[in-house]
């Protein structure tokens, strides 16, 4: 699994947090007897994860920015050597 890979799972796993959680807030209603405090909860944990997946996007395309240079690094150590 190369590390754009292991990020996709990250933020499927993430966003699938994201979900479980929500549903245990909105279980525990009586828990939050006000619903814009509620709300406000999965709000507060919705813009977390949000930034939290903006995040990995970055790493992801710093990654790949990383991935590109490998390869073109490693087609002039190629081309280099083919020279030779």
């Amino acid at each position: 699994m190369n590390n754009q890979e292991k990020l996709q799972v990250m933020k499927a796993a993430l966003l699938d947090q994201r979900k479980e959680i929500v549903s245990d807030l909105n279980d525990k209603k009586g828990y939050f007897s006000n619903s814009v405090l509620r709300n406000s909860h999965i709000d507060n944990i919705n813009h977390k994860v949000d930034g939290l997946c903006k995040e990995l996007e970055l790493e992801k395309s710093s990654i790949k920015n990383l991935d590109s240079f490998n390869e073109n690094t490693l087609a002039l150590i190629d081309e280099t050597l083919s020279k030779k």
